[in-house]
């Protein structure tokens, strides 16, 4: 029986899978494609002309708005971040270099370094927020070779971005928690979970000491639980209802007595209440016994083709100092290789119109011509990708042998 998914881009006969999964882009409306075709590469909200009449544009004219609005990616750059809005041409930098479209499901999973293989599950809506909201998998694999856990609890998981860098690296999943029913779908349609794994519920709504008790001391937990950050007068921060999702991470982390644990949030939480709230989080996991140290990680420099910067708390109980990981990748190739760019990103994948979704029997329509690709398609692994990148770097050997090592796998820790 032939079934016919829309929202994944993809057709299902027989058992046979043909196409490439989740490549499939936003319908726009006639003033929209107005807009799109107005802007050149690199260009925003300031190449659209006068008379396109938008109500939304005049007033992002008169009183001004971020550079990314109704931005058009550039070829030799990044991506700017994946936001759960991509599919909205006046959110972000989410123009194609050089189709009159919005970047594709598949196309933002690439720029958040989801593989080819990984598929999203639920409605359209659901996979853009699964997407946007994820860590990306590249990053959360630099972050996991400095604990190296052999296993593992993803609280609040969404689609699985951060298991995925983690099982990279051999770790393995002993638990998963979230409350959203699509996020759960796609994880464990990727993912080799057992349904006594899963707590597919409201953290806030369940024994969490009686859930959790059999997981205790487990080498780490990972979650990032929404936070708002905001400060109600005369009360602790972590009291306010809109960041209680943080709190019961904490009480997480009291209850499993992981070696390591890592929250992540966005970096604007540095900043809530003058630097208040984060410090308040802090102490908060020292009552606990746990050393933990906070900083913004830049995602493009660890191989995501993404300007994307995320907050890290890393804590661990073993009294051991906290570090993170080194940049692999610099955006001016100065002794490392280049950002990974929209290019090496998304320039394999077959061309689309606005509001089309790609069903062929050929899985591609064009050459790998990036490691980044390949990449993606599963056809090398990451060492394998970054070597690729790393012998184009003269320098590099020079510096590596100056500096003692007997070998680029030791130099880059692999």
């Amino acid at each position: 029986m032939e079934k016919d998914s829309i929202s994944q881009g993809i057709i299902y006969q027989n058992n046979n899978q043909y196409g490439i999964f989740n490549h499939v882009s936003p319908r726009l409306s006639d003033l929209e494609m107005k807009i799109v075709k107005s802007i050149p590469k690199g260009g925003n909200w300031k190449n659209i002309p006068d008379d396109i009449e938008s109500v939304r544009v005049q007033k992002i004219k008169i009183n001004g708005g971020r550079t990314t609005f109704y931005g058009r990616l550039r070829w030799d750059r990044p991506a700017y971040t994946i936001n759960t809005y991509f599919s909205r041409s006046g959110n972000g930098c989410f123009i194609h270099p050089d189709q009159n479209r919005l970047i594709s499901i598949r196309e933002g999973a690439r720029f958040q370094s989801f593989p080819d293989n990984f598929i999203f599950y639920g409605s359209k809506r659901a996979i853009y927020s699964q997407i946007g909201n994820a860590v990306p998998p590249m990053l959360a694999r630099a972050i996991g070779l400095l604990i190296r856990p052999k296993n593992f609890i993803d609280l609040f998981c969404g689609a699985g971005g951060f298991s995925l860098g983690l099982e990279w690296i051999g770790a393995k999943c002993n638990l998963i928690l979230d409350n959203n029913k699509y996020a759960i779908e796609t994880y464990v349609n990727n993912f080799d979970v057992e349904n006594t794994k899963i707590i597919d519920e409201d953290i806030k709504k369940i024994d969490i000491k009686y859930n959790l008790k059999e997981f205790k001391n487990v080498d780490l937990v990972i979650g990032g639980p929404p936070c708002q950050g905001f400060s109600n007068a005369g009360k602790k921060l972590l009291d306010d209802p809109r960041n209680e999702l943080v709190k019961y991470f904490i009480d997480c982390v009291k209850i499993l007595c992981p070696k390591f644990f890592i929250m992540e949030n966005v970096p604007g939480l540095l900043n809530q209440d003058k630097g208040k709230f984060v410090k308040e989080v802090q102490r908060e996991f020292n009552k606990i016994n746990y050393n933990v140290n906070v900083k913004v990680l830049l995602a493009a420099d660890y191989g995501v083709p993404q300007l994307r910067y995320r907050v890290f708390f890393i804590g661990n109980r073993l009294k051991k100092p906290t570090f993170f990981p080194n940049p692999l990748f610099h955006p001016r190739g100065i002794n490392l290789p280049n950002y990974v760019d929209t290019m090496a990103a998304i320039g394999d994948l077959p061309p689309l119109r606005a509001g089309e979704r790609f069903i062929k029997q050929n899985d591609y329509e064009t050459r790998h011509t990036h490691p980044y690709q390949s990449y993606m398609r599963g056809l090398i692994t990451f060492n394998e990708f970054y070597m690729e990148l790393v012998k184009k770097i003269k320098n590099k050997y020079k510096k590596i042998k100056k500096m003692g090592y007997t070998t680029l796998d030791h130099y880059f820790t692999f």
